[in-house]
This record gives C-alpha cells, sequence and structure tokens, in this order.
C-alpha cells in the first residue's frame, strides 16, 4: 500500500500538470490545430503503447528468464529500429498528419525511451525513482510550454508542444537511465534482432499480439472519429477526453505497483490485495459522482462555451472510468498466469465491437457516440478477465490453504 500511495501521488502531481496544461491548450489553440494535437496524440500513445507496453510487459514477466540485467541497451534498441521502419512505412499517410509526421515519430521514440527508464526503476522496486521520471517530465513539458504560450498566446499551434514534450522526454531519460546504458551500441541491429527472436518464440508471441491490438483499442475512439467525423467533434471529444485523463491517474498507479507486486505473492496475499482494491473501488466511485454532475458547470468556464456537448461525453466517459477502475488489478492475475491466448482474444472480439459500434454510432451521435462505444467495448474487456482472475485466484488460494503448515 505504502508504493501504490507513493506511485499514485507522484501520478497525481504529475498528470495535474499535464491536465492544466491540456485545460490551458484548449483556450490557446485554434479548433483545427487543437484537432490536430489531438490526433496526434492518439498516433503517438497507438504506436509508443503498442511497443512499450509490450516490451516493458516481458521486462517485468521475463527478466531473468531473458537475461536484461545484461541486455538493455538491445532491449531498448530493439524498439527504436521498429520505430525507425514503421516511420518509413508510414510516409504514405504522413498528410494526416498535417506537417507535424516527423515531430510524432520522434516523440513516440522519447516516448518509448521513458517508459523504459520507468520500467527499469519498477523492476527494482524504486518506486520514488519511477514517480521522478514521470514528475521531472511533467515539470519540464509544463514549464517550457508555458514559455512558448508566453510569446505565442493565441497563435499556440500543435508543433509548439510536440516540440516541448519531446524535449522533455529525452532530457529526463538522458539524466535517468541514460548513463546505465552503452547508448553507443543503441542501433546495433545484430544482438536488437538475437534479442528480438527470443522474446517471439513462445507464449510471448501471444502477449506482443494482444498488445499491438490494445494499443489500438486504447485510441480507437479519435482514430474512428478522425475518419467518420468531423474536427468539431473530435475538438469536442478531445475537450472530454482532457478531462477523464485525471480519472485515470489511479488507473496508472494500480498497474505500476501491482504487476511486480503479484507477480511476487502468494494466494492470501493477492486475496488481500484484491479485498483492498474493492474497497477503494468504492472510494473512486464516491469521488467521482459529483465530478461528473458539476460537469456542466465547471467545463464551460473553461472551454469559453466552445465544446458545449463534451459534458455529455465526459459523463459516459466516468462510467467507463468506473469499470476499468474496478477491474484493472485483475488483469495483473492473467499476466502472472500467462494466460496470454486468452487476452489475444478477448481483445480481438472487444476492438472488432469498437469498431462497428463506432461505424454506427458516428454518422448519428459523433463524438457522443465515440463515448457509447468505448464504454461498451470497454466492458466487453473487463468483466470477462475480471470473472476469470477470480477463478484463478481461487485455485491460488485453494493450493495456498493446502500447503500451508
Amino acid at each position: 500500500m505504502r508504493h501504490l500511495i507513493q506511485v499514485f501521488a507522484g501520478d497525481i502531481v504529475s498528470k495535474a500538470m499535464l491536465g492544466i496544461l491540456g485545460i490551458v491548450s484548449i483556450r490557446y489553440m485554434s479548433e483545427s490545430q487543437y484537432a490536430t494535437y489531438t490526433f496526434a496524440l492518439a498516433v503517438t500513445a497507438v504506436v509508443s503503447q503498442m511497443l512499450s507496453s509490450s516490451f516493458n510487459r516481458v521486462y517485468l514477466l521475463a527478466y531473468h528468464s531473458l537475461q536484461l540485467s545484461k541486455d538493455g541497451t538491445s532491449f531498448l534498441g530493439l524498439q527504436l529500429i521498429i520505430i525507425a521502419i514503421l516511420a518509413l512505412l508510414g510516409l504514405p499517410f504522413a498528410n494526416n498528419l498535417l506537417g507535424v509526421y516527423w515531430l510524432v515519430c520522434t516523440l513516440t521514440a522519447a516516448t518509448c525511451m521513458t517508459e523504459y527508464a520507468k520500467t527499469y526503476y519498477q523492476q527494482e522496486f524504486r518506486f520514488m525513482r519511477y514517480s521522478l521520471v514521470e514528475l521531472v517530465r511533467s515539470t519540464i513539458f509544463l514549464g517550457g510550454s508555458f514559455v512558448i504560450i508566453g510569446f505565442v498566446g493565441v497563435n499556440l499551434d500543435a508543433w509548439h508542444l510536440l516540440c516541448m514534450q519531446t524535449v522533455a522526454l529525452i532530457l529526463v531519460f538522458s539524466f535517468s537511465v541514460g548513463p546505465k546504458l552503452h547508448l553507443k551500441e543503441i542501433g546495433h541491429l545484430r544482438p536488437a534482432i538475437a534479442l528480438g527472436r527470443r522474446i517471439a518464440v513462445g507464449e510471448f508471441s501471444y502477449l506482443f499480439a494482444y498488445f499491438f491490438l490494445i494499443a489500438i483499442f486504447a485510441q480507437i475512439d479519435v482514430l474512428m472519429l478522425k475518419a467518420f467525423g468531423n474536427n468539431a467533434e473530435l475538438a469536442t471529444y478531445g475537450s472530454a477526453f482532457r478531462y477523464y485523463t485525471f480519472l485515470s491517474l489511479a488507473l496508472g498507479s494500480l498497474h505500476a505497483v501491482l504487476l511486480p507486486t503479484i507477480g511476487n505473492a502468494d494466494g492470501k496475499k493477492i486475496a488481500e490485495i484484491l479485498s483492498s482494491h474493492g474497497r477503494l473501488t468504492l472510494a473512486f466511485g464516491f469521488v467521482l459522482l459529483p465530478i461528473a454532475w458539476f460537469a456542466a458547470w465547471f467545463m464551460p468556464i473553461v472551454d469559453q462555451g466552445r465544446y458545449p456537448n463534451a459534458v455529455n461525453v465526459f459523463r459516459v466517459l466516468c462510467a467507463s472510468a468506473i469499470i476499468s477502475f474496478a477491474c484493472s488489478p485483475h488483469v495483473n492475475i492473467i499476466f502472472r498466469n500467462r494466460r496470454f491466448r486468452f487476452l489475444l482474444i478477448l481483445i480481438s472480439i472487444a476492438l472488432t465491437l469498437a469498431i462497428v459500434l463506432n461505424m454506427v454510432l458516428i454518422p448519428r451521435f459523433g463524438a457522443l457516440g465515440v463515448a457509447a462505444a468505448t464504454l461498451i467495448s470497454s466492458a466487453t474487456v473487463n468483466l470477462p478477465i475480471y470473472i476469470l482472475s477470480l477463478r484463478l485466484n481461487s485455485k491460488m488460494y485453494t493450493i495456498y490453504e493446502s500447503t500451508s503448515p
């Protein structure tokens, strides 16, 4: 619990700074620039989550078996090589990012570098350092962005914030785990490919496929709205999503602490963790309800009434946040039991459902339809994970009881 509170407190401060910046950018960016910024962040998130989430889960689950203590440079280098290849393959679609394509590619690489730094400390249970990576990054990004806003004012463009965010990420990586790696060897192909082959063999191929799809699933709302909606709807959804990110603070903290903790716990300890989480879920719900209720008051003040439909979008996303929070620790039990094939099948079904729902709902309801599709498809992922997790932990607890003296 101490580690959870530590990471959660760090996340609150860090994401609060990013949230403030996100809200300020709503006021200083034009609708078209804000839509571009929202889409650029979504593309960055898809690729970086696709890589960093899968690679970093492998780092935590197979740290000893893959001898990653000796291969950290190749581990990160493999991700950067993949990003370079994807950047070249994505050139035919560069026009969709309206002049910020290479910035998005660089930001994606910088994000993966910083996520590796956080995972490095997470694996060593150094959660204070883990939190500092995020805090320092957010502080640099916020401070630098306010300086830029001071110069350009209402002429703030998407590329301004994308540049500043990239600089902040690279600086934090350079001063945290950068000195611990052999950076001159980071682009060497042979050791990176050899490591990639070791990871791809066996059960981890399902894990990579799962995170490949879940990265798309996490941003399918913005991607589908870009394809089937318009800039006004995209900006409306982006506005509501900025507030929703505040609600995601607790989710990130839980996953950061619970994956290494559950991976080393017995059935009884896991049962205690889940019991504590049940009480946290009730508290989370009680906090969230008044926030959703008063959204009709504070959101129009911030966005100056430009996005009136964002209030209802945010309220639907609140319901999705409660479901995700309630079920979030249970996926770590699935990871522990290495039921990667189950996760792959589940996310495939949910992603297909999300695409179909968005295609049907966006033309009729716009941003609100996207929020409804997100709620339904998110429940489709989380509830089966919750049910299987309880079954698996029940078996572990039974084994613990039968073997304990």
